[in-house]
This record gives C-alpha cells, structure tokens and sequence, in this order.
C-alpha cells in the first residue's frame, strides 16, 4: 500500500488539504483508523472544512467522530466554512453528532463560520429539535449578535421556519432588533419569502421604523411574493417607495458581489457596502444578473 511505501500520511494539499479530511468527508471509517494508527495528525489545518473533525460533523458519520474525538480531535477548533464542528452538524441537523460534541465540551457560544454560531445554523436551516438541545444548555448566550447586527431570530425569519421561529419568540429573543443596516426583522422574513413569519410580525405591532436602504416590500418583491406583496401592502407598506439610492420597488435586479476570500458570501448590489464595516480587505467579484 502507499502508507508501506512510505507515503507522508500527513501530507498537505488538495481539495481536502490532507487524506484525512477526505476520508472523513467520505465516510471511510476503516481507513480513517488506518490513518490516525499511522500517526495522521487529527488537528490538521486546511481544506474547505478546516478539519477532519468538521467534515465528518457536518457529513453525519458519526462513528468517524466519535474515533477523531477518541484520538484528541479539538472538539472547539476553528476554521473552515462552518467556524467549527458544532456549526456544521447543527446546520445539517445531526443532533446526535451535535450531543456528542456537547458533551466532548464543544462551545455552544463559539463564534466563527458562515452563521456566526451553531444556535444560527440550526435556526436557519429549520433544525428545531436542535434548538431546543441548545436552550437546555446552561452556558447558552441567548441575545448575541453576529457581526451584521442579528440574533437569531433573524435567521430563523429568513429561513422561513415557522416553528422555528414560534419557539425563539417563546424563548425571550427580541423581534424588535434591528440589524447594523437598520433593517428590521419583517425585512428577513419578506426576504425569505416567508408569508406566514410576516403575518405573526405584523400581529406583534413591533411598531418599527427603519432607516435601511431597502423596505420589506422591497424584498418582497425582490422574491417576486406575490401574497407577501399584498400582505405588506394592507399593512401600510408605501408602493411608490423608492430605497436610499432611488431604486423603485418594482424590478428590482442589479449585480451581486461574490467575496472571494470567504467561503461563501455574496452582498447584493444594494447590500455592498463602499466602506469597509465588514469583510476588510477582502476582494470582491462583481457578477452581472
């Protein structure tokens, strides 16, 4: 075998950064014991997961997290596409995976990665069940904010969750946060199309003003709804409203612009920024609708 011929078993590079990221990635559990019994570094950098410990996280295979814990994998470990393992699966909602992270001592505070958190993740992708095994955690932080100003509620409205969201409210987190942009939280649930999240909005009578550049019917009709137009407009909503540049409600389109240096992050024509509030120095591709 290549490992007999003297093979580097930790030898970077690659789609993965390292053989054994890939194999957990995989699934390969017989050969990711035959790597780690060749002294495979179980913390190597790299790849698109950052870790093996990520990658098998966020695929599911348990039985390959639980032997990379077994052999010393840092259950808090930093990087990759999610921040850490505990992001990854709870955005997949392997809540098995993600009880035995919990109880290797992952942090369920940890920062980092495409949502911030893990209670971000699982809200966002509609993992009740995970929720709910985070708000019986003790060390929960129940108001924090991720860099552009929401918590998690605002996920859970722009996932277009229900439940999900119907229990954050339950829970004590606030509906009347606005994000940094000013934006309030019937913008997120207009831009994730979510009629029935706007309704339950609307019936709070949050009583909102907001100064961002673009409106929930904006949204709304960014995602072509047309039953959450319509909502919007009983409500009040201004259909000859233009945004902060003069943009028109209707036909709104325009470029996005894709982040290279991150995993996978885009801003709207509308949401980039000329400042450099968020993102410093990373560059920026402008891609044409």
């Amino acid at each position: 075998t290549l490992l007999d011929k003297g093979a580097d078993v930790n030898a970077q590079g690659g789609e993965y950064g390292n053989t054994l990221q890939a194999d957990s990635d995989g699934g390969h559990d017989k050969i990711v014991q035959m790597l780690l019994d060749k002294d495979a570094d179980v913390n190597a950098q790299g790849g698109p997961y950052g870790n093996a410990l990520q990658a098998a996280s966020y695929r599911g295979h348990e039985k390959i997290v639980q032997t990379l814990l077994d052999k010393g994998a840092d259950v808090n470990a930093q990087g990759g596409g999610y921040g850490n393992a505990l992001q990854a699966a709870s955005y997949e909602g392997h809540d098995k995976i993600v009880q035995l992270l919990l109880d290797k001592g992952a942090d369920v505070n940890a920062q980092g990665g495409r949502f911030c958190n893990a209670p971000n993740a699982a809200a966002f992708a509609g993992h009740l069940s995970t929720l709910i095994r985070f708000f019986g955690h003790s060390t929960l932080a129940l108001q924090v904010l991720d860099a552009q100003g929401r918590n998690t509620l605002h996920l859970a409205s722009c996932g277009g969750h229900v439940d999900v969201f119907q229990y954050l409210l339950v829970q004590g987190l606030n509906p009347r946060q606005l994000d940094n942009r000013g934006n309030p939280m019937l913008s997120y649930s207009a831009a994730g199309a979510s009629l029935e999240i706007s309704q339950k909005i609307l019936k709070l009578e949050l009583g909102y003003r907001t100064d961002a550049r673009w409106s929930p019917l904006h949204w709304a009709c960014r995602k072509g709804n047309v039953a959450l137009v319509k909502l919007l407009l009983a409500h009040g909503s201004n259909d000859c409203g233009t945004t902060t540049s003069n943009i028109p409600v209707q036909d709104i389109y325009g470029p996005r612009f894709h982040c290279n240096d991150c995993t996978d992050f885009d801003y709207c024509f509308m949401c980039m920024s000329p400042d450099e509030s968020t993102h410093a120095g990373h560059q920026w591709e402008r891609i044409e609708p």
